[in-house]
């Protein structure tokens, strides 16, 4: 699968458009698709590379947002940090699980249903990966339910690090969003993905787009 990023043309001439494409079966593009890493008066609009390739961020000056595609094994992990009345702007109101989501996708803990670890399991799966960092609601709910749904394999291992990355991002670009997050997973709760989906993370619009290589 692929993820793309249009930075569009300004009227203002900030910039002309600038694509980047990033294919989940190939690394990282260091460049957009012209060939280039910065364009616009001042690099209005700059792409940096970052943890070897393994990091691209794309930086458009005119309208203070940040782009932040990251390769966790065969995933791609997206972040986006921009102003609130342009994540608002031509928004329709429509939001993933809504009105929670149906009761034969979710996990049952209890009941042993829809897991290929217990959760216990996966609780320790994704702390073992950095000991030194905690992760916080929604990304230990995330990561334990991509661990739990997927066994203690490479592929878990990928979700596991993805999620690191993602609470990695949040503290960077905005680290007061997690104060007052809860420590994640609710113990007598059936667990879904989106079990964590009323968290407000302020200005920092996570996409957590990760595309599963086909």
């Amino acid at each position: 699968m692929k993820v793309t990023v249009i930075v569009r043309g300004s009227n203002r001439t900030c910039s002309p458009e600038k694509t980047y494409e990033a294919q989940s079966d190939s690394p990282l593009p260091l460049v957009f698709i012209d060939g280039t890493q910065r364009s616009g008066p001042e690099e209005n609009v700059l792409l940096s590379v970052h943890d070897e390739g393994q990091r691209v961020e794309i930086w458009a000056r005119h309208i203070a947002t940040r782009v932040i595609v990251r390769r966790a094994g065969r995933y791609l992990a997206l972040s986006v940090q921009l102003p609130e009345e342009l994540a608002l702007s031509g928004s329709s109101g429509l939001q993933l699980c809504a009105r929670g989501c149906p009761a034969s996708e979710r996990l049952d803990p209890d009941a042993a249903r829809g897991q290929a670890l217990p959760r216990e399991v996966a609780m320790a799966r994704c702390r073992r990966h950095m000991p030194s960092v905690n992760l916080s609601a929604p990304y230990l709910d995330w990561c334990v339910f991509d661990v739990m749904t997927t066994g203690d394999g490479v592929v878990a291992e990928e979700f596991v690090a993805a999620a690191h990355s993602a609470q990695e991002d949040v503290v960077r670009l905005d680290p007061g969003s997690l104060n007052g997050t809860s420590p994640g997973f609710e113990p007598n709760a059936a667990f879904s993905a989106f079990s964590a989906g009323k968290t407000l993370l302020s200005i920092l619009a996570l996409l957590a787009a990760l595309a599963a290589t086909t």
